[in-house]
């Protein structure tokens, strides 16, 4: 208050007496709220989901915004196909529907690339082994491949003789 005139000091003061009077004659409100801004809020929201149903129950058939035709039949993905594929596994892996199905399978393709990479001379210096020196196969291929014996010469399907 540097350089307050009195004029200016009087005014003041009867603002501050008008404030402290129409403070003093507000009614004090409970403690307690009847409705809280919450509630109001909810009842808000209500509401205008009523008048937003409303409108659209008033507005002809024809004129309702709804799915296309062409949305009906199939909803909207909006996954692209390689996150799809890889969250897929996952999924499936913890639905209990699949994870035996999926362990299962796990493992006979791990024992098919094992039996692959000891066939494929995958160490330095390692040649193909010899048929007697194969290794047995721990997988059923699926379908099941034709298999070599030794001592027998393979027939092309061409060649067989015709039963009658």
């Amino acid at each position: 208050q540097l350089h307050a005139t009195p004029a200016a000091a009087a005014t003041r003061a009867e603002v501050e007496n008008a404030i402290l009077q129409a403070m003093l004659e507000r009614p004090v409100a409970s403690s307690r709220p009847s409705d809280s801004a919450l509630e109001g809020l909810l009842r808000f929201k209500e509401k205008k989901e009523e008048l937003k149903l409303k409108a659209w129950m008033e507005m002809p058939a024809h004129l309702r915004p709804a799915p296309s035709p062409t949305d009906m039949g199939c909803p909207p993905n909006y996954v692209t196909e390689t996150a799809r594929g890889l969250t897929l596994p996952v999924q499936m892996a913890v639905d209990p529907k699949w994870s035996t199905d999926l362990k299962k399978m796990n493992e006979k393709v791990g024992a098919c690339i094992k039996y692959q990479a000891k066939l494929s001379s995958s160490v330095p210096g390692q040649i193909s082994p010899e048929l007697p020196f194969m290794w047995r196969k721990d997988y059923l291929s699926n379908p099941p491949t034709p298999h070599f014996v030794a001592g027998r010469r393979p027939v092309h399907p061409a060649d067989r003789p015709l039963r009658v």
